[in-house]
């Protein structure tokens, strides 16, 4: 029966199911039409199996939220979700899982719909995740699982003008623009300030090399340091980068 057929479909667990299925189909139907116990367990099986295969369990959607970033300190506590499971009646079970701690959130019990997780008490005082998958078994005990959904801590950065070229306090630089961001890559606006500098403070952790505008290099003084304590009591040291040159226009500053 199996002669010819390609390796990976002989050692696969649909075929082994299939092959089970039919080993079991031994003997004959008696005269009356009754099909015997261990028959029809068989052909259940057959059928299960070559279900799972014809309409496979599959998830359509899966979403978070809140999706981030949060601020290094910030509490997470609570988490909405959403999904949409294909031939959802295929599926021997279906659980929402914290691949952080490694536990089940939620039993879920309809193809779509949603849920939120309350109660919770996450906090990162440095940058970090919390990750959620939506793992489903078919009806051949493989598992589906969707793409995991991360929430991420991240850092703050700073940054605007300045009359100050040096000496800036820690509220001047809280008052500037804020980002949360993972890395110091990125494209800095400032607007145009009558005779200011151009600053940008970033993680002691951060080291940008480069600092470019409209495809030249701008002249950017060595850093200094200052420490800040952020709104949910997290102290963090971070590094002011400034721009050599008072100007009064604005600047799109590329860093990497």
């Amino acid at each position: 029966m199996s002669k010819g057929l390609p390796r990976s479909l002989k050692n696969s667990k649909e075929f082994e199911a299939v092959k089970k299925a039919l080993e079991n189909l031994g003997g004959e139907i008696p005269g009356g039409g009754e099909i015997p116990g261990n028959v029809g367990e068989a052909i259940a099986a057959l059928q299960s199996s070559v279900s799972a295969l014809v309409n496979p369990v599959s998830i359509s959607t899966f979403t978070i939220s809140p999706t981030g970033p949060l601020e290094v300190g910030d509490t997470l506590t609570q988490v909405q979700f959403n999904w949409n499971i294909s031939n959802f009646a295929g599926a021997k079970s279906a659980k929402i899982r914290d691949t952080s701690s490694n536990s089940d959130v939620y039993t879920v019990s309809q193809a779509s719909g949603n849920y939120t997780k309350t109660g919770l008490n996450i906090k990162k005082n440095s940058p970090g995740t919390q990750s959620y998958q939506l793992r489903c078994i078919d009806g051949n005990d493989k598992e589906v699982n969707s793409s995991t959904r991360t929430i991420n801590w991240y850092y703050p950065v700073f940054y605007g003008s300045s009359s100050k070229a040096s000496g800036l306090t820690e509220n001047e630089i809280k008052a500037m623009t804020k980002e949360l961001k993972a890395n110091a890559s990125g494209t800095y606006s400032f607007g145009a300030v009558n005779n200011s500098y151009k600053w940008l403070y970033v993680p002691e952790s951060f080291n940008p090399t480069s600092f470019k505008s409209g495809g030249f290099d701008v002249p950017m003084q060595s850093p200094v340091t200052i420490s800040i304590t952020n709104e949910f009591g997290v102290s963090i040291n971070l590094k002011g980068y400034r721009v050599t040159v008072q100007t009064s226009g604005s600047l799109d500053l590329i860093v990497s």
